[in-house]
């Protein structure tokens, strides 16, 4: 009876043994799949400027310029490349120039960079890349401009150095909500938007932004025209 027992317990062993190296691999692939990818490239872009791109591993690889909504412009890429370092050659001569997105794709990471195309650029100096990904995490800038006293209709100002959620909100001074008068998705830029305070008693009251988890406050006085 022991030849069967021996037997069983080796095959438990081994099959152990494969779980353990199955899981390792895993957990190995995973801690280098998160510095595989480098990239540089000089900015502004000229025609026919290389992009640097380094991978760790055969990868999948698609490269596109879109806009700064983020639409398809041009695709520089889309192929398998082998581990190592590659030139990418980038034809932007039939391409406006201005600001742009660049995004790089693979399986394992993506990311978009703020780039510009100046067919000129040779007497530009050389701007950093600034990756979005880096940028969203830090908070927007977001800077709030109206008039006091404000009558219904009237439009404030908002200006933002990229895409914010702001909300607008009326209170009075022991901070008491009054009224909701603006919740937008702001593009980068300025804007100005109306608000309506016609159904507000005239008044001194605080106008309350919250933009990105930022919250400020600033006195302002609502009347109606006669």
């Amino acid at each position: 009876m022991a030849t069967p027992f021996n037997f069983s317990f080796k095959s438990s062993l081994y099959l152990c043994l494969m779980l353990v190296f199955t899981l390792c691999s895993t957990n190995i692939t995973t801690l280098l799949a998160q510095d595989q990818v480098s990239i540089s490239l000089n900015n502004p872009i000229r025609t026919g400027d290389d992009l640097k791109l380094h991978l760790e591993q055969t990868t999948d690889v698609k490269i596109i310029l879109a806009d700064t909504e983020g639409k398809f412009v041009k695709l520089f890429l889309n192929q398998t490349l082998i581990a190592g370092d590659h030139d990418i050659s980038l034809i932007v001569g039939d391409v406006q120039k201005g600001d742009y997105l660049l995004k790089l794709e693979t399986p394992y990471y993506n990311d978009e960079f703020e780039v510009q195309i100046n067919h000129d650029a040779s007497k530009l100096a050389n701007v950093p890349m600034k990756s979005v990904k880096d940028m969203e995490q830090q908070p927007s800038k977001v800077s709030l401009e109206v008039a006091s006293p404000i009558f219904s209709g009237e439009s404030v100002k908002l200006t933002a150095d990229r895409p914010a959620s702001v909300e607008l909100t009326l209170v009075d001074k022991e901070g008491k909500f009054v009224k909701l008068l603006l919740k937008v998705m702001l593009r980068a830029g300025q804007h100005e938007l109306p608000v309506v305070v016609s159904d507000v008693p005239a008044g001194e009251y605080l106008l309350q932004m919250d933009a990105d988890g930022k919250q400020d406050r600033i006195p302002v006085e609502v009347m109606h025209k006669r």
